[in-house]
């Protein structure tokens, strides 16, 4: 089961599939840290929704765009 956070993520992404760290973190996690932004888009990639691209950019999968 996925987080709230991680949830308002791929929801993000879905519409927004290729993003930066920074985009994401401002759209989808205003309050959050910058380590706990790391460690949700950690989490998606593990679980295979996202793959992230260098330190920067962030794209949604096939799996993460059929996610509940």
């Amino acid at each position: 089961m996925l987080t709230f956070e991680e949830t308002r993520v791929l929801t993000y992404l879905r519409t927004h599939v290729l993003s930066t760290f920074e985009e994401i973190t401002r759209v989808c996690l205003p309050s959050g840290s910058r380590d706990e932004a790391v460690r949700i888009l950690w989490n998606l990639e593990w679980l295979g929704y996202v793959v992230r691209y260098g330190p920067d950019a962030v794209q949604i999968t096939h799996q993460g765009k059929s996610s509940s």
